[in-house]
């Protein structure tokens, strides 16, 4: 009968040393699955990610910006362009004011002056006429 028991004690032990050496293969191997993960900035699938992921962010904010500056010329390709000139001959004095622009100009008000007063009619400018000397 001993020599029984001792062999069935042999067979435990090789039995629990075969698991413990298999274990410790398990636990090696996760350890160097460990020690192979890199972080993610140094992985190539997500560099390209990334990179993809800025190149769409740029771009989105790039036809925005593209889109608001069309908008702008747009608006800006219909303003109005008054342009005034003055013009003076011995007894004629004239200003003449032109809208060169492609938008429609719209004038609400417009004062003359002479000296310290305001004209308030346009028939008022006739005796102007008379009291200046144009050279």
């Amino acid at each position: 009968m001993g020599s029984g028991t001792q062999q069935n004690n042999d067979q435990d032990i090789q039995q629990q040393l075969s698991n413990n050496q298999q274990q410790i293969e398990r636990l090696n191997q996760q350890l160097l699955q460990q020690l192979d993960k890199k972080p993610w900035y140094q992985n190539p699938e997500m560099i390209v990610a990334f990179s993809a992921l800025v190149i769409g962010i740029v771009t989105t904010f790039t036809s925005i910006y593209s889109a608001s500056v069309d908008r702008a010329y747009a608006r800006a390709s219909v303003w109005p362009s008054v342009e005034i000139a003055r013009s003076h001959d011995n007894d004629l004095f004239k200003y003449i004011i032109s809208n060169n622009g492609t938008g429609p100009a719209i004038i609400k008000y417009a004062k003359i002056k002479h000296g310290k007063q305001y004209l308030s009619k346009w028939r008022d400018s006739i005796f102007l006429k008379q009291s200046c000397n144009l050279m």
